[in-house]
């Protein structure tokens, strides 16, 4: 599998299954503890989790787990990242999903932790990270990937690379921790994370990349931050965080270009994903309270205070985006609106529905390819369809890619 012989040493294939198993549910241990407001238990399960559900393989072992070539995705962990990318811009080659993680295999192709998909195959990225990768965007035409990684197609990136269409750069010299998302604002790349270096620079959890170099945004947040998105010209970012800039702002807050600010009262847990729906920002997470209305997991602002999204869901929701005008939600809950709705559901502006069966096991990320839904995360099946990590929804059923 990486050209070395197996030897008595690498574990059967059941202890490996277990060792997978326990790797997801350090995972799921990560949204508890964060969900009961235990923050040290939280922040321990983050960076356990990514050391192992992302490290290189030879920890493991001399073989991979169970990875087989096939449908999907295969390795210690599945699918956290998922974006589009144009590689010819305006010419004639196909839009390109993108998804990244903490597998190694994507349709039996090695891949390390990212890898495409033209609609038909999946393709490798150069060699890929040693690493796994928790966010990807598209800045200035080229693939931007953040994660935990520290080398990027065997070069030195530190948590976030740039990918030119042939090879992997760094961008300065990385961060001081792990990068968890990436978007654009103002014609800058902006990353968030648990870092407190970027480039040599300090700048608390959040920094913004001018093409050259690292700087701060004001004094950043006192602690990670897990969101990002854009929202009537104004950088909207979503964390764990009590105050941005000096200023109390809880796990949800603006920058304007020069100041922080919050939104409201905030929420009292973690803010996971953020998005902008039908004009308004929507945050989803493990909360209960935005400013002073109760909600469940999930609320919209509409400028001046937050609201519900009727009865909100049963637990977390990590992952955020829109289809055709409807708000589509990922996570670990099994109902949304009091219906069932497995890991993922959808929000038509007044009430909640089920995307057929759902997944049996937590929807991370959310995206659109060529007009369908894309999820990943860490389930087996979709639908009643085996999908390792990743599946598509065709406006009536889920289908595995690959």
């Amino acid at each position: 599998m990486n050209g070395t012989p197996m030897t008595k040493r690498t574990p059967p294939f059941e202890s490996r299954r277990r060792l997978y198993r326990r790797s997801r549910r350090l995972l799921v241990g990560l949204l508890v503890g964060q969900l009961f407001g235990r923050r040290a238990v939280a922040l321990l399960y983050i960076h356990v989790a990514a050391a192992v559900l992302t490290a290189p393989a030879a920890v493991h072992g001399q073989c991979p787990f169970d990875w087989l070539p096939g449908a999907g995705v295969h390795g210690s962990a599945s699918v956290t990242a998922t974006t589009v990318w144009d590689p010819d811009g305006a010419g004639p080659d196909p839009q390109l999903l993108i998804v990244g993680g903490g597998f190694q295999y994507a349709g039996g192709e090695l891949v390390s932790h990212i890898a495409a998909w033209d609609g038909s195959s999946w393709q490798a990225l150069g060699s890929g990270m040693d690493r796994g990768i928790f966010g990807l965007t598209v800045y200035n035409g080229e693939l931007i990937a953040c994660g935990h990684f520290t080398t990027a197609g065997g070069v030195i990136a530190n948590g976030v690379a740039r990918w030119d269409g042939s090879s992997w750069q760094p961008l300065g010299t990385g961060m001081n921790a792990t990068v968890w998302t990436v978007t654009v604002y103002d014609g800058e790349l902006v990353a968030g994370g648990y870092f407190t270096t970027a480039g040599g620079v300090s700048v608390n959890r959040v920094a913004r990349w001018d093409g050259s170099s690292w700087r701060p945004l004001g004094t950043g947040t006192n602690s990670f931050v897990n969101a990002l998105a854009v929202l009537d010209g104004q950088l909207i970012v979503g964390g764990y965080f009590t105050a941005a800039g000096g200023v109390s702002a809880n796990r949800v807050a603006r920058w304007d270009g020069s100041s922080w600010h919050p939104l409201g009262s905030g929420m009292d847990g973690t803010v996971w994903s953020v998005t902008v729906h039908n004009g308004e920002l929507v945050a989803g997470g493990n909360f209960t309270t935005a400013g002073i209305v109760s909600v469940n997991n999930i609320a919209r602002w509409d400028g001046s205070s937050w609201h519900p999204l009727a009865d909100g869901t049963n637990s977390a929701v990590v992952a955020l985006c829109v289809l055709d005008g409807q708000l589509i939600v990922g996570g670990s809950f099994i109902a949304a609106g009091g219906v069932s709705a497995n890991r993922v559901a959808r929000w038509d502006g007044s009430s909640w529905h089920p995307l057929g069966s759902g997944m049996d096991a937590i929807v991370w990320s959310l995206a659109v390819h060529n007009g369908e839904l894309v999820a990943g995360g860490y389930f087996t099946n979709a639908g009643g369809v085996s999908a390792e990590g990743i599946a598509r929804w065709d406006g009536s059923s889920w289908r595995a890619l690959g």
